[in-house]
């Protein structure tokens, strides 16, 4: 059986799969990437918040979060921003699964 992956697990894929952009990227997949890499570190500053917590659960919530902005927003910009913070939470929780 296969263990349950945890933050220490976690902290790896983050920072395998969110490497820190280069400055040659276009302007777009630069700020693709660091927006990517504030989403992942706020789940990783939730995490290390509530250590009794499952890494699962505490994306959930934040996950739940960037849906109710989304639903109240009505800004393009915003908008953008929140579906790539949402992209990477969906991420974050397909390799926890």
């Amino acid at each position: 059986m296969k263990s349950p992956k945890n933050v220490d697990d976690l902290v790896k894929y983050i920072y395998k799969v969110y490497k820190e952009p280069a400055i040659w990227w276009s302007k777009t997949h630069y700020e693709k990437r660091c927006i990517q890499i504030y989403a992942s570190e706020v789940v990783l500053l939730r995490c290390f918040d509530s250590p009794f917590s499952e890494p699962i659960d505490i994306i959930d919530s934040y996950l739940l979060e960037i849906c109710v902005a989304k639903r109240r927003n009505d800004n393009k910009s915003a908008a953008k921003i929140l579906n790539i913070i949402e992209e990477t939470l969906e991420n974050l929780i397909r390799y926890l699964s």
